[in-house]
């Protein structure tokens, strides 16, 4: 005898738990339209959900949404540049940490009004040495101190 329930009939904790856990990339695209912010937020930052309902899910209303949509490697080049463009700064931060931004989405958070957001770009791998140089200037201290360390570590690993 087999038990099936539907995910609408579930709890949320129930929903939330499958959409942390499941490799199941049709359970995770059905559970990134539930009503639940949670349940939401956990399919963003799941490994395992595709870049397709990720982009989904970076049009959502909640920030908190977005912002594990910006942290999440399997995010689109694509996606993490309209999410660039937010207006919470912390889903702009989480694009910043992201390995997978282009330079170029990089270079523009580079200008943010925000230090947060300018101090990641400046940890960023992908981040040019041009934007890095651009940082010497910068108005914050810890960004420019941020912008000198990377620039120092990939001096140290290119005469390696």
């Amino acid at each position: 005898m087999k038990i099936t329930l539907e995910l609408e009939e579930m709890s949320v904790g129930l929903r939330e738990d499958i959409a942390y856990e499941t490799k199941d990339v049709e359970i995770l695209s059905n559970l990134a339209k539930d009503i639940n912010d949670n349940v939401k937020k956990a399919v963003a930052f799941n490994v395992n959900t595709s870049a397709e309902t990720l982009a989904k899910l970076a049009e959502d209303e909640d920030y908190e949404v977005k912002e594990e949509v910006a942290f999440n490697t399997n995010t689109s080049v694509e996606t993490l540049a309209k999410l660039a463009k937010d207006k919470n700064y912390k889903v702009r931060k989480a694009v910043a940490t992201n390995e997978k931004t282009s330079a170029e989405t990089l270079a523009e958070l580079a200008k943010d009004t925000d230090y947060a957001v300018r101090r990641a770009v400046a940890n960023n791998a992908n981040t040019s040495v041009e934007t890095l140089t651009e940082f010497s200037e910068d108005t914050d201290y810890r960004v420019t101190l941020t912008a000198k360390e990377t620039l120092l570590k990939r001096k140290k690993l290119s005469s390696n």
